[in-house]
């Protein structure tokens, strides 16, 4: 609405003008790519959630009744770590954005609100860990 004042200051015609919002959307339904084999782990960790096993992925359609979660694979950037997924990137803060629960190299899937670039993680679930192959 900044050019709407800028505008009416002007005296020029008021014509509203919506900003764009960085924040990304949620998505409709967060899928992982899985290797042969990795599936059975995958599933045993998100026991509880509802997902579906498909060729070669894991959908995963609401973590915790929160809906889909983000899914991506953790990244530091400078102190911060950040969840770094298909065509985003969210720095995660709250107390569960803590390198001892899920560091640099894992895959994992978040929820909670999005306030500009950063998820305040309200819960969080590890996928995979690091492997050396995938650094």
């Amino acid at each position: 609405m900044k050019a709407l004042a800028l505008a009416v200051a002007l005296g020029a015609p008021a014509i509203a003008i919506a900003e764009a919002d960085p924040t990304p959307a949620p998505p409709a339904a967060a899928t992982l790519a899985i290797d042969p084999g990795e599936d059975a782990a995958i599933a045993e960790r998100l026991r509880g959630q509802r997902f579906a096993r498909l060729p070669g992925a894991i959908r995963i359609d609401d973590a915790g009744g929160d809906g889909p979660p983000w899914i991506g694979t953790v990244a530091r950037r400078d102190r911060d770590l950040w969840l770094v997924g298909d065509g985003f990137a969210l720095r995660l803060t709250g107390p569960l954005a803590r390198a001892r629960l899920a560091g640099p190299g894992y895959a994992i899937w978040v929820t909670g609100a999005i306030t500009g670039d950063a998820i305040a993680a309200h819960r969080l679930g590890v996928l995979r860990r690091p492997r050396a192959d995938r650094r």
